[in-house]
């Protein structure tokens, strides 16, 4: 490949791992930053919305407390030292609550109750119709003692006296408050509840999202009446994790899904704000002009690269190329280049002609050393295989005899290693050469004659000698068995002793050969006075049979003495059997 080819490639691969590393960076780390901007811009629209509706429970509240903390109100009820009139009472309804206290301000729900919670007045109004109805939890005449609109809870004082939030009707959700009747000071004692509501309906969350300009829905979390693809995501939303965002099939926008919690503090309204993708959508915009402008860019930069590159580098370099491959072909050193670049090509190309013409003077010395050399090599090469073939040889020696053992051991003495096990040790000792070599050799001597193992080796290799001797083995089964046993030093090139080699020989055959003669003699020794002892034992036999035979020709059948005398006749007959088989044991150690 071309050294043009090669700087091509290698711009042309900077350039596609540079894009690839501005590509990862613009969609691992720029990309990634418009998609949090983007979610943080989708979670404060939820914020707005849920600040929208608490500014109306906020609002709702303030209204309430208006009419609850007000002289007029509180003196619809009876105290100590004062009774409302009917004509008050009627002349406060027909002043205060009309049509217009319902319509004007887009409440749905007023209700009085006195302290004992029942109903002094209530209404509650379809704006849309103008007409009244009904709701089953505020069409009773008395609350629950417990109910969740009077829970006040422990406040600093009774103007702090509120509950105020969403409360779920027959009707839908309902923004509602509930505060004490008290004086227009705010001072007690409480004379009874007022209470004001206001549905969210449909028109209403309309003017919300005019209001916060932002795209929302509002679900009541009735998992039986909700979308089945929303039923589980109230249970997904917790205190930590406030809201969920989830992206729409087309990947168009997103929603962000977040709870809104009843008077109870549970979840009682889903809020779905949805928010267009335009941040991610001219984030991309964005990245795919960058994108595009790099690899323009990255381009022509390549191209610039090459044309100067070609010019200060790569032509000057294949001029000496193609100099150094004429002279390599034609083995020429008188060729110059004669280049007249200043530069490090220039001052290469000189340098190269100093070397060819230094090469050419060198070439007449190298030819004569060659031939000298290859000289020496040859002789080195014959003394190389003599000794190969000597070591073949001796190889073959160490392998074949079978019935002489060979080893080598170290001379790292007390503890000698093996580091040749024969053929022959194998037959001999019972052991694999796989298991010996780096062993200790101890192992092959009996356990009394290991001590002098150390002293045998070293009188080896302090005296220029062989040492030999008759001597006691041990095999791989256990079984102690006699050799005749030789170790003699093995030198290296420079005369140093490196090993000892142990040559053995098994000599149980030829003891045992020793020993059939002396055996021999024991055994006829041992028939002599074995038959000596039968002959003198039978005569003993024969009185003891002959008067045991008069002894029952005198006594009577039936007397007591017959029965012992036949025992004792039936012992000398099993005695005399015995003597005859050490007779004939006696005959036969005589052949």
């Amino acid at each position: 490949m071309k050294l043009r080819t090669k700087v091509a490639i290698l711009l042309t691969g900077f350039l596609l791992f540079y894009g690839t590393v501005d590509f990862v960076i613009h969609r691992l780390i720029i990309f990634p930053s418009f998609l949090y901007l983007e979610h943080k811009q989708a979670i404060k629209n939820s914020k707005r919305v849920e600040e929208a509706i608490n500014r109306e429970i906020y609002h709702l509240d303030s209204v309430t407390h208006d009419w609850a903390a007000w002289d007029d109100t509180y003196n619809l009820f009876p105290s100590k030292n004062y009774t409302p009139t009917k004509d008050f009472i009627n002349g406060y309804i027909e002043a205060n609550l009309i049509a217009a206290s319902f319509t004007d301000p887009g409440i749905n729900l007023i209700n009085i109750y006195d302290k004992d919670r029942n109903l002094l007045w209530g209404k509650v109004y379809d704006l849309e119709t103008e007409e009244e109805i009904k709701l089953d939890d505020f069409s009773k005449d008395k609350l629950p003692k417990k109910h969740p609109l009077l829970s006040y809870g422990t406040k600093k004082s009774l103007a702090e006296m509120t509950v105020a939030g969403i409360y779920m009707t027959s009707k839908g959700p309902m923004i509602i408050s509930s505060r004490p009747i008290l004086k227009s000071d705010n001072a007690g004692p409480i004379q009874g509840y007022f209470m004001i509501g206001r549905l969210l309906t449909p028109s209403m969350i309309k003017a919300l999202a005019d209001q916060t300009q932002v795209d929302f829905k509002i679900i009541p979390v009735i998992k039986d009446s909700m979308p089945v693809h929303l039923r589980e995501i109230p249970d997904q939303l917790t205190d930590k994790s406030p809201h969920l965002i989830q992206s729409t099939k087309g990947n168009r926008q997103l929603q962000v899904f977040t709870a809104f919690q009843d008077i109870k503090g549970k979840n009682i309204l889903l809020i779905e704000t949805s928010i267009k993708r335009e941040i991610t959508a001219e984030g991309n915009t964005t990245l795919h002009y960058v994108l595009m402008s790099t690899i323009v860019i990255g381009i022509g930069s390549v191209i610039i690269l090459l044309l100067l590159l070609n010019q200060s580098i790569l032509k000057p370099v294949t001029t000496l190329t193609r100099h150094v491959v004429e002279v390599r072909n034609t083995g020429d050193f008188s060729k110059q280049l004669n280049s007249k670049g200043k530069d490090e090509i220039g001052i290469l190309s000189n340098e190269f002609d100093n070397v060819i013409m230094q090469l050419g003077n060198r070439n007449l010395e190298l030819e004569t050393l060659n031939t000298t050399l290859q000289k020496d090599i040859k002789r080195r090469k014959q003394a190389e295989q003599m000794l190969l073939e000597r070591e073949e040889r001796l190889r073959a020696i160490f392998q074949a005899a079978d019935q002489v053992s060979f080893i080598i051991t170290d001379v790292q003495y007390p503890e000698s290693k093996v580091l040749e096990f024969s053929t022959g040790a194998e037959k001999m000792f019972g052991y694999g050469k796989t298991e010996m070599i780096g062993k200790s050799a101890s192992i092959l001597y009996r356990a009394e004659d290991v001590v002098d193992l150390p002293g045998h080796h070293k009188q080896t290799l302090d005296i220029d000698s062989i040492f030999s001797g008759e001597t006691l083995l041990v095999k791989k089964t256990g079984e102690v068995f006699p050799a005749l046993s030789s170790n003699y030093p093995l030198l290296n090139e420079k005369g140093e002793k490196y090993a000892t080699l142990n040559v053995s020989i098994d000599i149980s055959g030829q003891k045992e050969l020793e020993a059939q003669p002396r055996q021999a003699a024991k055994m006829e020794a041992v028939g002599t006075l074995a038959s000596g002892i039968a002959h003198e034992f039978n005569n003993m036999l024969g009185v003891i049979t002959w008067n045991t035979d008069l002894a029952i020709d005198d006594v009577p059948d039936l007397s007591p003495g017959r029965v012992e005398l036949d025992e004792i006749k039936i012992a000398a007959m099993r005695a005399k059997n015995v003597v005859r088989q050490l007779v004939s044991f006696t005959r036969k150690t005589e052949l």
